[in-house]
């Protein structure tokens, strides 16, 4: 007799996750780049400052 418990790795691939929509404002990807470290280094790095300002507001 199966364990009813037992994990089926096939199962899993085969399953269909629903479509999901998502949106963002520059403010959110702004603090996602502020969160994983951007300007971590050296908050003057125009390479780095640009994802998370912006000159017009």
């Amino acid at each position: 007799m199966a364990d009813s418990s037992a994990f089926d790795p096939q199962r899993l691939l085969s399953h269909k996750f629903p479509e999901l929509d998502f949106n963002y404002t520059e403010r959110d990807a702004a603090l996602y780049a502020l969160g994983i470290g951007a300007c971590g280094r050296d908050a003057t790095d125009s390479d780095e400052l640009k994802c998370v300002y912006h000159e017009k507001g």
